[in-house]
C-alpha cells in the first residue's frame, strides 16, 4: 500500500518548503479494507484501528 502526502515547512520569514512523498507499507488484506472501509466512512485514518504493527519499507 502507498501512502502518497505532500508536506509543507513554513519558516518564520514566510518562506515555505513543500514536497511530495510516497511511503510503501506492508499490510494484510483484512488491515486494508478496514482502513478503506474507515476512510469512506469518514474516519481519521489515525483513529481506526488495524490488528498487527505496521512494517515500514
Amino acid at each position: 500500500m502507498d501512502f502518497q502526502f505532500q508536506y509543507r515547512i513554513t519558516y518564520g520569514s514566510g518562506q515555505f518548503y513543500e514536497r511530495p512523498h510516497v511511503m510503501t507499507v506492508q499490510i494484510p488484506m483484512d488491515d486494508y479494507k478496514k482502513i478503506v472501509l474507515g476512510v469512506l466512512e469518514g474516519l481519521k485514518f489515525w483513529k481506526i484501528t488495524i490488528k498487527k504493527e505496521i512494517n515500514l519499507m
